[in-house]
Order: C-alpha cells, then structure tokens, then sequence
C-alpha cells in the first residue's frame, strides 16, 4: 500500500517485442600508482543506453474520469498496446 492506495497488477501482455537496444561507452582512466600487487586509478566516462520495445494485446488497469485505476483493458493479441522507450545516461 503505497499513499492509502492499493497495488494494482502490472499490465500484461503476451507478446511483447524488442524494437532495438543501443549502448555505448566512453571511458579514461589514469593510474596515478601502481605495484606489481595493487594499483590506484582514476577515471572518468559516460555511457548512453537506449531501448524501446512495442506491446501487443493483453490486459491492462488505467486510470480514467472515475477515478484512480477505474478503468480495463483487454485487446487480442494483434492489437498494439504500448510502444515504450527509454533512455539512460550516466556519467563518472
């Protein structure tokens, strides 16, 4: 329970297909020591990752004009529910 309101099931769809996934790297580092047993770097970098994948059929709880999660979706399996993308970035 989360802010007095209940969980609801995710949405659930049974084919579900993976559009494309990219990610890429960019990374320096510096030793600044360094023995035959241990070693000290620093670095610094940046990594980019972008995904999106598309739903097809499948059911579904949403929120409409009554109220918070009211609402039901069922669609066959050929219908497209949902494209999603997302893109993450992180840097050092």
């Amino acid at each position: 329970m989360i802010l007095g309101r209940e969980l609801e099931p995710p949405s659930i769809h049974p084919v579900t297909e993976l559009d494309h996934y990219i990610t890429a790297a960019i990374e320096l580092n510096r030793l600044i020591y360094g023995n035959e047993s241990s070693s000290i770097a620093v670095g610094a970098g940046m990594r980019h990752t972008d995904v999106k994948w598309t739903a097809y059929g499948g059911s579904g709880i949403y929120s409409n004009e009554e109220g918070f999660r009211k609402g039901q979706r069922k669609a066959p399996d050929w219908e497209k529910a949902s494209a999603t993308g997302k893109r993450f970035r992180w840097a050092s």
